[in-house]
């Protein structure tokens, strides 16, 4: 992830140098941003959850209509053109999550010779859990302002790309995580980490106060490429439990915060 960064930085700052005779806005063309895009949670586990049900312990719809996901996305952005600004940031994302992952797992014994397997044997082990995924990485855009506008104020259209890399951790009701057998079954369950990547569009407006300081408000809509293996249908059933992992679950968590948002910047024109 390092690598990545540093290479984004470097092509943000060759952007940069290669634009330095552009005048920007009063002489000055680069940016520091503090964006926060939040978006609603009424089905899924969010950072609100807790808090929400020790305030509306009675009260299950306003646990649900309001929980929140959210992205902290601090960023870099210059001035390329008098319509165009490029930027590189850094993404943040916590949430808990949570799912069932049920497995079969038959019984293996040895004569000293030969290891055998008894399907007879196979029983469920039921792993319905709860748990937590953070996530970091990055994020680069392109921004073009629209109508009679000048860069970095106006209305704007904005396309951003996005990695997230991620652990996640998870147990059940009596802290257990996966079963030692089930892990040695199936691998797949054992996965506490990955990466997912996505694509947005996002539909604003930047504003000025005092000549550097800067307020902007858009709209998101997108998609992470993956992560729907886990999504519910409109049944609350999936079509194959048996194929679920805590790991698909956190990426369908991901997703689902993802693929809308509403988001705040505050930044600040320095150079």
């Amino acid at each position: 992830m390092k690598k990545i960064v540093l290479s984004l930085f470097a092509l943000f700052v060759l952007s940069v140098a290669v634009k330095a005779q552009n005048t920007g806005y009063m002489g000055r063309y680069v940016l520091f941003n503090a964006d926060c895009s939040i978006s609603p949670s009424w089905i899924h586990p969010n950072p609100l959850s807790n808090a929400l049900r020790e305030r509306f312990p009675d009260k299950k719809s306003a646990q649900k209509y309001l929980g929140l996901n959210y992205f902290v996305s601090p960023n870099i952005e210059a001035i390329v053109w008098k319509k165009g600004t490029v930027g590189v940031g850094y993404n943040f994302y916590k949430s808990p999550f949570d799912g069932d992952a049920p497995r079969w797992v038959g019984y293996e014994y040895s004569d000293g010779d030969n290891t055998y397997y008894d399907y007879g044997s196979e029983h469920l082990f039921e792993y319905r859990f709860t748990g937590t995924i953070t996530a970091h990485g990055f994020n680069v855009f392109y921004k073009q302002y629209l109508g009679n506008t000048r860069a970095p104020m106006g209305t704007f259209l904005k396309v951003v790309f996005d990695g997230f890399f991620y652990n996640l951790d998870h147990h059940d009701a009596s802290g257990n995580t996966v079963h030692p057998d089930v892990a040695v079954a199936y691998p797949d369950m054992a996965v506490n980490s990955g990466s997912l990547f996505g694509l947005k569009l996002e539909f604003g407006r930047d504003y000025f106060f005092c000549k550097f300081l800067r307020l902007s408000t858009s709209l998101s809509v997108g998609t992470t490429f993956g992560g729907f293996k886990s999504i519910p249908s409109f049944d609350h059933r999936y079509d194959d439990p048996y194929g679920h992992t805590p790991n698909s679950f956190a990426r369908t968590r991901i997703l689902s915060a993802y693929w809308f948002g509403l988001k705040v910047g505050i930044g600040v024109l320095t150079f």
